[in-house]
């Protein structure tokens, strides 16, 4: 039971393998698959040529300013102004109310005129001027020409042409590195 078990089992991996694996004809000592073959490689680099272009940098600078900020106030005496302001105010009043209520009527228009024309006169001119100072970032650049990638030829260890490359990290001449070299079957002959 137990040898039947393992039949039954290596023939199912069998199974599973082959039809995992893509189809590959034979003809003339070629393999010819999907077309595609790819593989690693060692290199050695031949040449490097630096890639130069221009690189802004931005770093960041506190700016600070004094400004003259207005002062508001009264530039003038508004008792002149209230008491104008009462009396008007009285005398409009005065012929509103009869009796007690015209004594009330009175009071509350001179109040209200005195009141009026001394808000008329605050706050609405300038008296002055205060220094403050207001700081702001300011994001200045600076644009230089700096390497930005290497050109490089290479060239197969085990031989064939000379071949171009580029990389952003620095590279020398006599550097070993590994490529991956893909393949594609044109024809067979």
């Amino acid at each position: 039971m137990k040898q039947l078990f393992k039949n039954v089992a290596a023939g199912a991996m069998t199974v599973i393998l082959l039809s995992c694996t893509p189809a590959i004809a034979q003809q003339n000592g070629f393999y010819a698959g999907n077309g595609h073959n790819s593989m690693l490689s060692k290199a050695t680099i031949t040449s490097v040529n630096p890639e130069y272009g221009n690189v802004t940098n931005y770093s960041p600078q506190k700016v600070c300013q004094t400004e003259q900020v207005p002062i508001y106030g009264n530039t003038k005496d508004t008792t002149d102004d209230m008491i104008i302001g009462g009396i008007i105010g009285g005398i409009i009043g005065n012929q509103i109310g009869k009796g007690s209520g015209n004594d009330v009527a009175t009071g509350v228009g001179a109040m209200t005129g005195a009141i009026i024309a001394n808000n008329k006169n605050k706050n609405n001119q300038i008296i002055g001027y205060r220094q403050v100072e207001k700081c702001y970032t300011q994001q200045n650049s600076t644009t230089t020409r700096s390497i930005v990638g290497y050109k490089f030829g290479y060239k197969l260890k085990a031989g064939g042409p000379n071949l171009r490359g580029y990389s952003k990290t620095p590279v020398h001449v006599g550097q070993t590195i590994t490529v991956r070299v893909n393949t594609q079957v044109q024809s067979l002959n």
